[in-house]
């Protein structure tokens, strides 16, 4: 099973995260997956 998720816009700045469950089959339990993205709102930090 494949899943393919796209966003209606880009992502805003500062924290945005992208939820996702599904039940698994024949049981009351789901699978449960989480990605979170960070979008710096100025410049990126600097480098050490």
């Amino acid at each position: 099973m494949n899943f393919t998720v796209q966003a209606d816009k880009a992502l805003g700045k500062g924290r945005n995260r992208y939820n996702c469950t599904a039940p698994i089959w024949g049981q009351k339990n789901y699978y449960w997956l989480s990605h979170q993205w960070l979008i710096y709102a100025g410049d990126a930090p600097p480098k050490e």
